[in-house]
């Protein structure tokens, strides 16, 4: 130990200075410099780390974890000696062998008062993107809004993503955190941000059903960032399942009523092939296509008659929905209904405006094939809608013929009274 030593660690400050004035030096290496500093710092003993620093010891000697003086003071919180060392020109952001800075220890430690008054000497916290994300995403999960705003403050990237490079404000919108979305949207969070999957967080916040989270979202100019396969895929299955609360939220947080999937079919075509009315009023509100066809021609009534819709068909068809037919298409899917006796549906497309004297192209009509198989309910209820008894198919034969010549009697009966 050299005289400069002893008189330092005995606290001995008008003989160290005058040794020191004398060139005697302190003779230790960097690693018993940072050991001694540190030690200083550990046990709060400010008097005895100034000394060691006016006596030549190096500020920014650090140990075999290339951690320096600040980085211990910063970790244990000790406000006093900080300053010190930065009034003494300590590196604010030296970095350890982990790559942690002393703003970073601070921070970790949630000693605020240090990590302000390091960020307020150009401190930083130097974390890795995915590490920072991952911390900032679990204050937003669990609502810790002090927390996550006092780390903002110390200079942490609000939009820092993670490997699914998914954000903070992702978490908070998908948990509907009302307070935590605030903070992060006050704060400059980008609001279009997309993850690996290519989702907004308004899209979290829609499909979690967080109502005030969207609204607040799309008030800042939030967007769901769908294409329009997308958007008919999210809007078709909530049509199937019947979640006319998410399927509201998502209409009126811009995504399109009208969008079609590969088969150009709408949610429309999805609620009236199911039947489910609320779905098919919210979105005929909401400014659905009445009329939209799907790549088959298909509009929604014609999927709300063929699945015996009953109550989706009169809705549509009140409101201007079409069948969207050529005679050929009607005179096929009625003269099916006829031959396999399907009274209510064939009822239901006729109520729906089918004509009920469409004819294929051999001019056969539902009538015939009625009259054919013998089912006279059917030919009367064809009769009372105003199928023609007298039309004649492309043979010159009359439905009548048709069930004179299969035999059927009471069919026969019913189509000579109508002729006459």
């Amino acid at each position: 130990m050299t005289p400069l030593q002893l008189a330092v660690r005995q606290l001995r400050p008008k003989a160290a200075r005058l040794l020191f004035s004398h060139g005697a030096e302190l003779c230790l290496d960097e690693g018993s410099v940072a050991s001694t500093l540190c030690e200083c710092a550990r046990a709060s003993n400010l008097e005895a780390l100034s000394l060691y620093l006016e006596c030549g010891a190096g500020v920014d000697c650090a140990d075999y974890d290339a951690r320096t003086c600040l980085h211990l003071a910063a970790s244990e919180g000790n406000l006093p000696i900080v300053t010190l060392l930065l009034e003494q020109g300590a590196r604010v952001n030296a970095k350890d062998r982990w790559g942690s800075t002393p703003l970073r220890d601070a921070v970790r430690e949630r000693h605020y008062q240090v990590a302000h008054e390091l960020r307020s000497h150009g401190g930083l916290l130097e974390t890795a993107e995915a590490d920072l994300s991952a911390e900032l995403c679990e204050l937003a999960k669990i609502g810790h809004v002090e927390r996550l705003q006092q780390l903002l403050d110390c200079g942490a990237d609000l939009n820092a993503k993670d490997y699914d490079a998914r954000t903070p404000l992702h978490l908070a919108a998908s948990v509907g955190n009302l307070p935590v979305v605030k903070v992060l949207v006050d704060g400059g969070a980008e609001l279009n941000v997309k993850d690996r999957w290519g989702g907004t967080p308004l899209r979290d916040a829609v499909r979690e059903g967080r109502r005030e989270t969207a609204a607040l979202l799309r008030e800042r100019g939030g967007e769901l960032g769908y294409t329009e396969v997308e958007a008919s895929g999210e809007l078709c299955e909530l049509a199937k399942r019947g979640s006319l609360e998410l399927l509201q939220l998502l209409l009126r947080c811009g995504c399109s009523v009208n969008a079609a999937d590969y088969d150009q079919r709408t949610a429309l075509h999805l609620a009236a092939s199911e039947g489910s009315l609320a779905i098919v009023r919210a979105l005929v509100e909401h400014g659905a296509e009445l009329n939209a066809r799907d790549r088959w021609g298909g509009t929604p009534l014609r999927d709300a008659v063929r699945h015996g819709r009953n109550e989706v068909a009169s809705e549509l068809r009140e409101r201007g929905g079409e069948l969207g037919y050529t005679e050929v298409e009607a005179s096929s899917e009625l003269c099916e209904l006829a031959k396999r006796g399907s009274l209510e549906l064939l009822q239901l497309l006729l109520r729906c405006g089918c004509s009920v004297n469409a004819a294929d192209y051999d001019g056969r009509r539902a009538l015939h094939l009625a009259a054919s198989v013998g089912n006279a309910q059917i030919v009367e209820v064809l009769l009372k809608h105003g199928a023609d008894a007298d039309a004649k198919d492309r043979w010159g034969n009359r439905a009548l013929d048709d069930a004179v010549r299969e035999s059927h009697g009471h069919c026969e009966k019913v189509l000579r009274a109508a002729s006459t």
